[in-house]
């Protein structure tokens, strides 16, 4: 997350999707994954207020608040983290493609450290999605077919330019959602439906 971009209409589409979710999720906190290069303290009180704000969270939410996302050391950043609650995770670009992954995204293996065999948690990952029509079907393929995360199951709503993947070891819970984000769009055109249907290993 950029403050270059803070404020942008991909927060209030952000905001406005996690309230649609309402209580399917549960006790919601938020990942960012700070990346600002260009200012020493980026992120001041006013700033995670405005970002609380736009996610529709309380501030206290908002995990490693003092941090920016240490490229060099980052598996820490996702260790030591409650087991209990859903986590949105905000990176400025969203899930590693296959050429390889920088500060910009995360790692499938960071995302297995969120999910334990243990929890049934789920995992929401901000997610740009302009690259091909097909983009995010490769992504949940690619996060599926991760041995760590082989047991999970997947989601996505597709919003054009940006979507919404859902990661979680809990069935029931991935088709709780799919029931929430289907019925957004169910008069649609079949081909226009955004929610898309879980991706089978």
């Amino acid at each position: 997350m950029n403050i270059n971009h803070l404020g942008d209409a991909f927060d209030f589409w952000k905001g406005s999707f996690i309230r649609k979710l309402g209580n399917t999720l549960r006790n919601l906190k938020v990942l960012p994954m700070f990346t600002d290069t260009n200012e020493h303290f980026p992120w001041n009180n006013a700033r995670l207020e405005l970002y609380a704000e736009l996610l529709g969270v309380n501030k206290q939410d908002i995990l490693r608040q003092e941090v920016r996302f240490p490229n060099n050391t980052r598996g820490q950043y996702f260790q030591n983290l409650d087991n209990n609650s859903d986590l949105f995770v905000d990176p400025d670009i969203g899930i590693e493609p296959p050429s390889g992954s920088n500060y910009r995204h995360i790692r499938l293996t960071e995302i297995a450290q969120l999910l334990s065999k243990s929890t049934n948690r789920v995992v929401l990952i901000y997610q740009h999605s302009f690259h091909k029509d097909n983009y995010i079907d490769v992504c949940l393929k690619k996060v599926i077919k991760f041995p760590k995360l082989k047991d999970c199951h997947t989601l996505a709503y597709w919003a054009g330019s940006v979507s919404m993947v859902f990661i979680t070891r809990d069935e029931k819970r991935r088709i709780d959602m799919y029931k929430v984000l289907y019925n957004m769009t169910y008069s649609l055109p079949d081909n226009r439906i955004h929610a898309l249907p879980p991706i089978i290993s």
